[in-house]
């Protein structure tokens, strides 16, 4: 992208801001995982840098585990404008009895948007100690449950929108169209 996707403003503020009021309202523990603390010190919200920098999302989703305070924890990448507190809340019921819910859109995981338990955190932990960098390789040793757009109550439309991310300037001019559409700026 060129820059920091967490900044790009959305509907008029950074997504990241945009993410935080969405959910905060729904989760008393909304935290940050990001090795550059001091850039979101003014979010007043928990932050935490990877145990193990430079190793990706993997290494995120590890130290996110280990920082937030709930036995479940909803995780989204800070690139996901579209994500809504009801996907979240759905994806917590749906991961009752499985240590992850992870949502399948069009035939892809979104392991960056999915319900870990906390105390998996220890499998994300061996597959960074194994030299593994994809979230999915942590799933070897967990009860995974893979969630449909129909167990989430979206159409393909629907969840390809909520589910989207910006990782290009044409994905994230994509996301602004979206935005200032009438009828789409708001999620569901």
């Amino acid at each position: 992208m060129g820059r920091n996707k967490a900044f790009l403003p959305i509907g008029g503020k950074p997504n990241i801001e945009r993410l935080v009021e969405t959910l905060a309202p729904y989760f008393s523990d909304v935290c940050l995982v990001t090795n550059e603390p001091e850039t979101y010190a003014y979010l007043g919200i928990p932050m935490d840098r990877d145990v193990y920098p430079g190793l990706g999302p993997l290494a995120g989703v590890h130290a996110g585990l280990l920082l937030a305070r709930a036995p479940v924890v909803f995780v989204v990448a800070n690139d996901m404008p579209f994500v809504t507190p009801e996907v979240a809340l759905r994806l917590i019921e749906l991961s009752e009895g499985y240590d992850a819910a992870v949502p399948v859109v069009s035939g892809k995981a979104q392991p960056l948007c999915a319900v870990y338990k906390k105390d998996m955190a220890s499998q994300f932990e061996a597959a960074l100690r194994a030299g593994k960098r994809r979230v999915i390789d942590a799933y070897e040793h967990m009860h995974v449950r893979l969630v449909t757009e129909k167990e989430l109550r979206l159409s393909s439309l629907e969840a390809n929108r909520l589910f989207f991310n910006m990782n290009t300037p044409e994905e994230y001019e994509q996301a602004l169209k979206w935005t200032s559409a009438p009828g789409l700026s708001e999620s569901r």
